[in-house]
């Protein structure tokens, strides 16, 4: 609703990664889990770093975990960074919000994995977003209220539009934050 194109970056990139992945998209806010802050601000100073003059950082917005070390989010928020909730107050709960004056517009961004050269980047615009949302639940026989475990991340896909498709059910997205795995 605030027109901005979402890029979900895939948190097992190595810094120099993730700040290319910054740069290039010309990202103006970054949303973190506090558990990969530092991550975040090892990519921002390799940013500033490269940058060879003047650097605007993005706004730098962490998102608290009750299930994390609390020091992870001190530690974010002594950086300069703003909690999630706070950042949510800030906004404007009677904003006039506009549709994309063309639906093939881009919704969001994500990138190839890079391992023959830099990451690429792949647009994804509002119509093939929402007829993806929509063609899914009809292809995987999905109904109102349906629960997703997710196994893959979420990043991986984005392009697939399940996150939007399960919004579209009233469904639920289940994300654990590591999987334990016990043999027998």
């Amino acid at each position: 609703m605030c027109g901005a194109v979402i890029n979900p970056v895939n948190i097992r990139l190595n810094a120099s990664t993730i700040a290319f992945l910054l740069g290039h998209s010309q990202s103006a806010t970054v949303i973190v889990d506090q558990e990969f802050f530092t991550l975040a601000e090892d990519s921002l100073k390799i940013m500033k770093e490269k940058s060879q003059g003047h650097f605007n950082p993005p706004l730098l917005v962490v998102v608290a975990d009750e299930a994390c070390d609390p020091e992870a989010l001190r530690y974010a928020l002594g950086q300069g960074a703003i909690e999630y909730e706070k950042f949510l107050e800030s906004g404007d709960p009677d904003v006039a919000w506009k549709p994309p004056q063309d639906e093939w517009q881009s919704i969001a961004l994500g990138y190839t994995s890079g391992t023959t050269a830099s990451p690429k980047g792949v647009v994804l615009h509002h119509r093939g977003a929402y007829l993806m949302s929509l063609c899914n639940p009809l292809v995987w026989g999905m109904n109102e209220g349906a629960i997703y475990l997710w196994t893959l991340p979420m990043f991986h896909c984005n392009g697939w539009c399940f996150t939007w498709a399960l919004a579209a059910l009233c469904g639920t997205n289940i994300c654990l934050r590591q999987v334990i795995f016990h043999a027998n």
